[in-house]
């Protein structure tokens, strides 16, 4: 049923009207949201596979990092869970319109890191494609 409500563009139409509700734009596409001029990595720890992600503490970068206040601010996480990553490969990449709110970010991050990298796939993830 949940498939079905995405592949049906059921999803994307209540999307847009949440944010019309909240007063955004429904109309906005990605290429309208402009990343903060500030950027850093948070890079794969050691070769292996994303076993699991820390949703809350993914939110709580992007929150130091300044969102939803700064516009620019966010996170792009760049691997899925079950994909194969190399040592040093980029995971995330912490947006910010400030310096020194990136700087804490990436701090924060290094001392509790939001993503976890096993050497051993745990588990498959079945992915599926959204119309």
């Amino acid at each position: 049923m949940a498939m079905e409500t995405l592949r049906s563009g059921k999803a994307f139409e209540k999307l847009k009207q949440i944010i019309e509700v909240q007063g955004g734009n429904p109309n906005i596409v990605h290429t309208d949201i402009k990343p903060g001029e500030h950027r850093g990595e948070l890079k794969s720890p050691a070769d292996g596979y994303v076993i699991e992600f820390d949703n809350k503490r993914i939110v709580e970068l992007a929150r130091i990092a300044g969102a939803p206040a700064d516009n620019g601010a966010g996170v792009w996480i760049h691997r899925k869970k079950g994909e194969m990553v190399k040592k040093g490969e980029p995971l995330i990449t912490i947006f910010a319109d400030k310096s020194w709110k990136l700087t804490n970010a990436l701090k924060s991050a290094e001392k509790d890191y939001p993503i976890i990298v096993e050497g051993m796939l745990l588990e498959r993830v079945q992915t599926y494609k959204v119309f």
